[in-house]
């Protein structure tokens, strides 16, 4: 007797450590549920919101069956997203795998992912045909410029930050019992990424170079505020055509003599607000750039400037 009450001892300490052991502590934080009945996020379908709301904008009984996140509250909506906005694509897409989710996120890094390869192409007829058949693919998921064909960066219709990250290809959430729609919904081809305050650019600018790609950082200040910032873009281009790539920026800079400062862009923003009001240096000003890199131009780009005009 006393044997198997050991060996059933024996087995409850196995299956404690084994549950222990499940546990990853680099795992975001979306999927535990404190023992309440109700997940924090969970995969749902726009139709089940819809009926709940009774009322419905932009056609959305089309989209009835297509899948869509529903965040318990509005505080765990605002806490998975600000930990997906700290994560790399990869860790991103890994998540979104992880919970079965493949919303606008997902499908514009696949999508992209896939036109970088065939810019690795360099024959005339076979990226003609590859392009088309891309832009023909994704016509009714994704924007592409109207006014100049030679650009193939595929865009959202939508280009709230959160949404972006969280929203089907509608930029459709569900937070608590409300269904969130985007504010706005372009007609044009923007950039994916947040939505940014405008960007008055100088004439300092580097550009630095690596084999298809180009990266350039320009000066100049925000449109909406009083701050110096800095503007970043990374191209792909083969003969004709060009993309806009997703890459992370990183500079010293020095405005009129003063010390470097360290500058960091993510690849979800292109626009860095420095913070630094703008009256010092109207309406002219000095800067040094240093060590101007990026995840796709190793560098590194220096350049000095005198006499800039502020626009």
């Amino acid at each position: 007797m006393k044997k198997k009450h050991f060996n059933h001892f024996l087995t409850l300490l196995c299956l404690v450590c084994g549950l222990s052991s499940c546990s990853n502590d680099d795992n975001l934080s979306t999927l535990i549920n404190n023992g309440d009945t109700q997940p924090d996020v969970e995969v749902s379908t726009v139709g089940q919101w819809i009926t709940h709301e009774g009322n419905v904008t932009r056609n959305a009984s089309a989209e009835a069956d297509e899948p869509i996140l529903h965040f318990k509250n509005e505080e765990v909506y605002n806490r998975i997203t600000q930990e997906l906005m700290g994560k790399s694509d990869l860790e991103c897409m890994n998540y979104f795998k992880q919970i079965g989710f493949k919303g606008a996120f997902s499908q514009y890094v696949e999508a992209d992912n896939e036109l970088e390869k065939i810019f690795d192409n360099d024959d005339p007829a076979l990226l003609q045909r590859l392009i088309s058949e891309y832009k023909d693919k994704y016509k009714d998921k994704f924007l592409f410029n109207s006014t100049d064909t030679f650009d193939i960066t595929p865009n959202l219709s939508f280009d709230d930050e959160r949404l972006v990250l969280a929203g089907n290809m509608h930029g459709m959430v569900v937070v608590g019992n409300k269904l969130i729609q985007p504010t706005s919904v372009s007609t044009r081809a923007v950039p994916i990424g947040p939505i940014e305050p405008g960007f008055y650019a100088s004439k300092a600018s580097v550009t630095i170079r690596h084999k298809k790609y180009k990266s350039t950082m320009t000066l100049g200040r925000i449109a909406n505020g009083n701050s110096m910032a800095v503007e970043f873009k990374t191209t792909k281009k083969v003969l004709f055509w060009r993309k806009s790539v997703r890459a992370t920026h990183t500079a010293k800079l020095s405005y009129n003599g003063g010390p470097l400062i360290p500058v960091s862009c993510p690849a979800r923003a292109k626009v860095f607000i420095l913070n630094i009001k703008t009256e010092p240096f109207t309406p002219t000003f000095s800067a040094e750039i240093q060590d101007f890199k990026s995840s796709k131009c190793s560098g590194p780009g220096n350049a000095t400037f005198k006499n800039i005009l502020l626009m």
